[in-house]
């Protein structure tokens, strides 16, 4: 279970992310870094338990509980990095049905591609506490957040305009 050298690094990073999340994140940052603790740690977990080297069918229902968290947050915080986290999640769950399905022929190729898919996420936690970092920053220094997708509205004058002396 913890012996793999992958494992290790993913869990140190995990701690990595999560704490940075906790520490400077809003609390939609806090919230994702918690549900992939907590799902991670229930995958350890059901792996220890059932002994298994390769738990799919747990890796799915933690996943698939994990997605259900992550369409909570974005419903509830709007957070670009959650929508991030959403697509990724849902290659995930897609991963794990073409693997239960048997179009994966190596198992090693689904526990890269999950790899990489679980680094993903990391990363969009990670945007999104640098994301909020900066935000928060800014409104310390009394400047205005940057305006996406809004351009100033142009002013009209309702004034007519008579041109008889």
């Amino acid at each position: 279970m913890l012996h793999s050298a992958t494992t290790q690094i993913a869990l140190v990073l995990l701690l990595l992310v999560c704490s940075f999340a906790w520490g400077t994140g809003s609390a939609a940052e806090r919230r994702g870094a918690s549900l992939i603790a907590v799902t991670w740690l229930g995958t350890l977990l059901g792996q220890a338990v059932t002994r298994e080297t390769l738990p799919v069918m747990i890796m799915l229902c933690t996943d698939g509980i994990l997605a259900l968290g992550f369409l909570y947050l974005a419903v509830k915080h709007s957070s670009p990095w959650l929508g991030l986290a959403m697509l990724l999640q849902s290659l995930a769950l897609g991963l794990h049905a073409s693997h239960l399905e048997g179009w994966l022929h190596s198992g090693r190729s689904y526990v890269e591609m999950s790899n990489l898919l679980s680094l993903g996420i990391l990363l969009a936690i990670v945007a999104g506490t640098v994301g909020s970092w900066v935000k928060r920053a800014r409104g310390q220094r009394g400047q205005k957040p940057t305006q996406r997708f809004n351009a100033p509205s142009p002013v009209i004058s309702t004034q007519v305009i008579s041109t008889a002396p």
